[in-house]
Formats: C-alpha cells, structure tokens, sequence
C-alpha cells in the first residue's frame, strides 16, 4: 500500500505480479497492504481522481478486500498498514476470513480494538518509535506477549524523531521496552515475537532463541 496510491498501479500491478510468478519459494507474504485514512491522502487522492473522500476510503477497502482475498488463495499470511485505519482494517480482515494471518504493523487504532482482534489471532508488530510514543506503550500494555512481534520499519519510525531508523537498534529498542512493560527480560520478547513471527510467515529458523 502506497502513501498516494496511484490508480492505476494499485488496483492491478500488485495481482498481476504475485499470480504471473509461481516460483518465489522466498515468498512468505503479501504486504505491505491496508488502508490509510490519514487526512492528507485521502484529501489529495479525492482531488486527483475527482471523487469525494468516501469514495477514495471506499475503493481503498475494495482494493485492501482483493489484495486479502488474493493472499489468502496463495496461503499467504498478510502484512497490514492500517494508519488513521485500525478498526477499519480490522473489520476488513474480518470479513475476509484472515485476522488470524494478519500481522498489523506500527498499529496507531484505539487498544480495545487491537485487543479484539488479537483474541481472533491478529499479530501486531512494534516499531522502536515505542520510545517515545505513550500510545504504543498502552497498547503493548493491553495486549499479551503472545500476540507481539518486533519490527524496525526502517527508515521510518526511529525510537528518536528525526532520526533515521536502523533496523538492529530499533528492534533492540522495541524489546526493551516491551520487556520493561511486560515486566520480562528481553531475552524472553526475543524468544516470543520470535516464535510469533517464525509461525505466521512459516519461517524454518536454523538456530532457536533462548
């Protein structure tokens, strides 16, 4: 899912490519894909295509619909931007049969939500920007260990605004201060969203985590 998504590429490019192309064994999801509801995109897309901003959130959740539908007939789990978006996408997911191979990344939707969905079995990935953002931490406070994995986002989302992002010190980042929240050592969020993330996206690990 593009910030500006443009016509044309996003309604079909993503489809073409994933079903012209059976042989990546290395494929292991389809994403980033959702929906973003962030003021600004959906103003600038409705001016660029002439619609109104219902229409420009209604063709996202066409497109975010297909592109779900599309991972789940490759057995594909699907990984999820969901700004300004978090119950929307959720519902989405929902409805397609696929919150339970769903990983939601850098989730910025109300806990309540989050919770729900992870007791259906959505994942929700932590960026380092969980350093300063106190609605990261209450949310990583509302949900369990079991349904957190780690993530950089790099370059975006640095643990320090302004700063670029890289990807060891923001994950390293992001396990301290769950580890902190959850009252474990970081070793055990290590071992856990490691775990998590080996089992949504079938991952064959050649060492384990302990």
């Amino acid at each position: 899912m593009c910030d500006k998504p443009e016509p044309d590429n996003y309604r079909v490019y993503p489809a073409q490519v994933i079903r012209s192309d059976t042989k990546w064994p290395s494929l292991v999801a389809v994403g980033e894909i959702g929906l973003d509801f962030s003021p600004w995109i959906l103003e600038s897309t409705a001016k660029e295509w002439g619609v109104s901003v219902d229409e420009v959130k209604a063709e996202q959740r066409r497109v975010f619909s297909a592109q779900i539908k599309l991972a789940k007939e490759r057995g594909l789990p699907v990984n999820v931007h969901s700004r300004n978006a978090g119950h929307h996408a959720i519902a989405v997911l929902e409805e397609c049969g696929m919150l339970d191979r769903a990983l939601l990344h850098a989730f910025d939707g109300a806990p309540k939500h989050a919770v729900r969905a992870a007791q259906l079995g959505a994942l929700f990935s932590v960026p380092g920007s969980i350093a300063r953002d106190d609605s990261t931490k209450r949310l990583v406070d509302k949900l369990p260990l079991a349904s957190l994995c780690l993530e950089s986002d790099a370059p975006a989302l640095p643990p320090v605004k302004g700063d670029r992002t890289w990807p060891l010190h923001s994950v390293v980042i992001s396990a301290q201060h769950i580890a902190s929240i959850k009252g474990v050592s970081v070793e055990e969020v290590a071992r856990v969203t490691t775990e998590n993330a080996s089992k949504l996206f079938r991952l064959q690990l050649k060492e384990s985590i302990s």
